[in-house]
């Protein structure tokens, strides 16, 4: 499971002779997580390759999260219909 969620960036790599630093289309796209750690959010850049490991692990962080707030649900059900 991961917190966090995907950014994707565009930009110029940097290299002069590359097509990206005359042609705005041909601008390079990165990808972040981006996760908050003590109120300050932080960037990791994601290979491209691992962007569907990634990608896996929010849905992941995604279903716990919801199968979580059943579960509470359904305790909170129990514990009033058992308090009458």
């Amino acid at each position: 499971m991961i917190r966090g969620s995907i950014v994707q960036l565009k930009g110029k790599c940097g290299k002069p002779n590359c097509a990206c630093s005359y042609d705005p289309e041909k601008e390079h796209i990165r990808y972040y997580l981006s996760v908050n750690e003590g109120g300050k959010t932080r960037m990791i850049y994601i290979p491209k390759k691992r962007l569907p490991e990634i990608e896996n692990g929010i849905r992941a962080w995604k279903t716990f999260k919801e199968v979580g707030k059943e579960l509470a649900e359904i305790n909170l059900a129990a514990t009033l219909q058992k308090k009458r």
